[in-house]
């Protein structure tokens, strides 16, 4: 190496970056390092080349030529989650645990390089995609393994030629748990939370109001006729504090009107 930099391939051919001394900059040391892995590539350096075109190549898998657009040699491990961080929580395999394991599970998966593989299956011949479709299969099988919902996982991977598909195997899930036929589990689990829920001196209106509404909103999806008189017949039937006993007795009207008078109340009290 002269004071002119690095142009040829044989000036770095020896050099390992553990073996920078140690004296040399940080950022120096760096971009030494990815001058080395760029030639490792099978790539020459020039006078010409700039720092910014050996950022690029290094950073950027090389097509294999005359190929169809495969990767000669993919990163598998780049953009995939830890192992010990991110997990998909386990689930039970009971209906009335799958809403919040499926709302919590596709948060998870929707932050990592897996959340384009629950809407879709991999793209053919994508080695990256298939890989990750694998491991999400994998990661599914895992949450799934100390329940009732691992035969529906496996049953996939058989009926798929022995192929581990991720986005098949949250569908599966999907499709079974969300049918009709669990649909009386789920409104029963909705229906008794809605007949424990009491606006009492030790909860808040907020929180009774949005407990509320959410255990309706859930009855209403599955297939439940809630017009806003029954919402405020039943609104009225759990107020047991007496702070609140005269704003609804005298309320007459419809249910966002009836919400609205509760609030205020709350926020005089």
């Amino acid at each position: 190496m002269t004071g002119i930099g690095v142009t040829t391939e044989e000036s770095l051919s020896f050099i390992q970056f553990e073996d920078l001394p140690a004296d040399i900059w940080l950022i120096k040391r760096r971009k030494l390092d990815i001058i080395r892995q760029y030639l490792a590539k099978g790539n020459s350096l020039t006078a010409t080349i700039e720092m910014t075109e050996v950022n690029r190549i290094v950073n950027v898998p090389v097509l294999i030529a005359g190929s169809s657009g495969s990767l000669s040699d993919p990163d598998l491990i780049r953009g995939a989650p830890k192992v010990h961080t991110n997990l998909i929580a386990n689930f039970s395999g009971d209906v009335v645990d799958f809403e919040e394991w499926s709302r919590r599970a596709g948060a998870t998966i929707k932050q990592s390089q897996y959340k384009k593989l629950i809407e879709r299956v991999a793209e053919a011949g994508n080695v990256v995609e298939e890989t990750r479709s694998q491991e999400l299969y994998n990661m599914l099988l895992n949450s799934v393994a100390d329940g009732h919902a691992l035969n529906l996982v496996e049953k996939t991977r058989d009926d798929n030629g022995k192929v581990e598909c991720g986005y098949t195997a949250w569908k599966a899930l999907h499709d079974w748990y969300l049918s009709r036929k669990q649909q009386d589990s789920m409104i029963a689990r909705w229906e008794k939370k809605l007949r424990n829920l009491q606006l009492d001196q030790d909860t808040s209106a907020t929180e009774y109001i949005n407990s509320f509404e959410m255990y309706v909103r859930k009855l209403t999806e599955l297939g439940g006729n809630w017009s806003d008189a029954k919402k405020v017949r039943e609104f009225k039937l759990n107020v047991i504090d007496e702070d609140y006993d005269t704003e609804i007795r005298v309320h007459s009207g419809d249910f966002a009107e009836l919400r609205s008078k509760v609030r205020i109340r709350e926020e005089f009290l």
